[in-house]
């Protein structure tokens, strides 16, 4: 049971169709590390399975990784690049010694824990965790889900980080976009790299900077504040710097193609 004072924050999406979840699935990847557990919860066929799979995917970088559902093996171990991936389906467990009898706190160690049926393993899961917890939405339209995100621990201040990283991509419009497929493409590519490139080669933030500093400091410079707090000014400053220079052909490409459609 969580303490009463445990950290916590929470954020809702929906996702309308598999590129969304793909992108979202995406997005879990580049924040997870070694020893971090992610739990999915919801009914038969919310698609737990689906986005577990699309998570290891994305982890390994590689779209044809075999990815069967653990239903009847119960735990699936992944050797990726990065560290190990554990998937777990817990539907089928009655008793925490069945658990320890498959070896879960050994294939654990040192790895990211994906875990469907995360109510069966009881007090082996840990304070630290994100939940995700997906429901159809079948009155948005066919294949909507929606997703509500539970960061607990230490994962409260990184679902904000999370989140606050998100919504600065998709600010970003083409650029944004164009920079999550570099992302997809190289997991060595750290979202946190990306914040800073958002402010430099976003037109759209520079007028508003221009013409309304008070909006944009309201509306936009927590995303800064947040960056600099998680990175330290120097480091924020190290990483504007080689972010620009890494991707100052893309800026210049992009720019260029805006100039040539407004000219259209």
């Amino acid at each position: 049971m969580l303490a009463s004072n445990t950290p916590r924050t929470t954020w809702d999406i929906v996702l309308p169709d598999e590129d969304a979840t793909r992108r979202f699935a995406s997005d879990v990847a580049a924040a997870l590390k070694p020893g971090d557990l992610v739990t999915l919860s919801g009914d038969l066929g919310a698609g737990k399975t689906t986005l577990a799979r699309a998570i290891i995917r994305a982890l390994g970088a590689d779209e044809a990784i075999e990815v069967p559902s653990p239903t009847f093996t119960l735990l699936q171990i992944y050797d990726l690049p990065r560290f190990p991936v554990v998937h777990a389906d817990l539907y089928r467990v009655n008793t925490l010694a069945e658990l320890a009898e498959l070896g879960w706190e050994e294939a654990s160690e040192g790895a990211a824990v994906l875990v469907e049926w995360p109510d069966r393993a009881g007090a082996l899961i840990q304070a630290d965790r994100l939940e995700i917890a997906l429901t159809m939405a079948n009155d948005l339209g066919p294949g909507y889900r929606q997703i509500r995100l539970t960061g607990l621990g230490v994962w409260a201040d990184h679902l904000t980080r999370f989140r606050a990283a998100r919504e600065l991509l998709d600010s970003a419009g083409p650029v944004g976009s164009r920079l999550y497929g570099m992302v997809g493409a190289d997991q060595k590519l750290n979202i946190k790299l990306l914040i800073p490139l958002i402010f430099l080669s976003n037109i759209g933030s520079a007028i508003v900077i221009y013409l309304r500093p008070d909006f944009f400091l309201a509306r936009q410079g927590h995303y800064i504040l947040i960056a600099v707090q998680g990175l330290g000014l120097l480091g924020y400053l190290a990483y504007v710097i080689r972010t620009y220079i890494h991707f100052a052909p893309l800026i210049a490409q992009t720019r260029e193609e805006w100039r040539a459609a407004a000219e259209k």
